[in-house]
């Protein structure tokens, strides 16, 4: 008979990697417009959007929101660019 398997917390917490510098300055660099089409269209599970890299790409995002105005974010989620 074989023992039951035994994980702890350690085993089962994602490792995330680590900003890759070029990341960091694209995600910079990009306008409101730029990360809003990755956010959108780029698949589930992009480095971009896991680990540090996300929780900075969603800040970066949230961040460049406020800085334009209510017309220039209704100008980027109008249904004209499909």
């Amino acid at each position: 008979m074989t023992e039951p398997l035994h994980f702890t917390t350690f085993d089962l917490e994602p490792i995330e990697p680590e900003m890759a510098p070029e990341d960091k300055g694209w995600i910079d660099a990009a306008s409101y417009e730029e990360l809003l089409r990755k956010w959108r269209f780029h698949p589930i599970g992009h480095r971009l959007f896991m680990g540090d890299t996300g929780r900075y790409y969603s800040k970066m995002l949230h961040a460049r929101r406020m800085e334009v105005g209510k017309l220039k974010r209704w100008r980027s989620t109008s249904a004209s660019d499909f």
